[in-house]
């Protein structure tokens, strides 16, 4: 998706874009919409709550791949059967929270910690 294409999926808008620290960002034109992009490839556009469904699915995910509890393409395939994406940053809402569901489970069935406060955002 090239950014003059990228619009809010909420308000069919298009994003008004900035530079920042962090790279590209576009921002809904409404000012009460959390809408936001961060102009990746590997990314959509999403909503406050979104993308704090996303961050928590990375800090679920990511370390089972870092510290070699499973193949980093292997997990990814496994999203792509069972969640039809292969990137969580493409995810919206509810593939997120089943995402956090998997890997709890994941971790559960593999003596793995869980963090308490990831309960909570399947839960929602």
């Amino acid at each position: 998706m090239s950014r003059k294409d990228c619009v809010c999926p909420i308000h069919h808008l298009p994003l008004t874009w900035s530079v920042t620290r962090y790279g590209l960002r576009g921002d809904c034109p409404l000012p009460r919409c959390t809408v936001v992009w961060w102009a990746d490839a590997h990314t959509t556009p999403a909503d406050a709550e979104t993308r704090a469904l996303r961050q928590q699915a990375h800090a679920l995910i990511d370390p089972l791949w870092k510290g070699q509890h499973v193949k980093r393409g292997r997990l990814y395939r496994t999203f792509k059967k069972q969640f039809h994406t292969g990137h969580i940053g493409e995810s919206d809402a509810t593939t997120c929270r089943r995402i956090i569901a998997w890997a709890l489970r994941f971790r559960r069935e593999h003596g793995l910690p869980v963090p308490p406060t990831q309960e909570e955002a399947v839960a929602k």
